[in-house]
């Protein structure tokens, strides 16, 4: 039979676990900041996503600066700026020549590397973290699994 005075414990018990949880809530918003600020990290090359225009991916990674090498079509590299990567991208014809799975832009960070690929229609295809600044073949059924489905 429920009594009176077991109803107030559970009302009790119930108050008390709201309020832990809301103290654990606030202490993790406080503590732990939203989101990592721009730069070439593994989180962040986790957080770029297929269809990314350059300037979004920007947003995650942090600006390109300096010389970019750019895989040419007959194995050797051009460098260009900016400016030049994103003309290059925005040019149908042009970027033809960068598009495929063996060309890759890397940033080179501590601890590895962000490399970064591009589709036909100038939009971020694909984003790997390489440790040491490598890229790891994957070896299981799961790790190639994982890499076909850029998780």
């Amino acid at each position: 039979m429920i009594t009176y005075r077991r109803v107030r414990w559970l009302a009790w018990l119930g108050v008390g676990v709201c309020v832990v949880v809301l103290a654990l809530g606030i202490t993790e918003w406080l503590l732990i900041p939203p989101g990592e600020p721009p730069g070439v990290t593994e989180s962040n090359v986790r957080r770029l996503r297929r269809g990314m225009t350059l300037e979004e991916v920007e947003a995650v990674l942090g600006v390109f600066e300096g010389s970019i090498a750019i895989p040419a079509p007959q194995g050797a590299s051009q460098l260009t700026d900016r400016e030049g990567l994103r003309a290059l991208l925005n040019d149908p014809e042009r970027r033809k020549d960068i598009v495929g799975d063996k060309t890759w832009l890397v940033r080179p960070a501590k601890g590895g590397s962000a490399a970064i690929q591009f589709g036909e229609n100038g939009r971020l295809r694909r984003a790997e973290w390489w440790p040491g600044g490598q890229r790891q073949e994957p070896t299981s059924l799961l790790d190639r699994l994982r890499s076909w489905l850029g998780w």
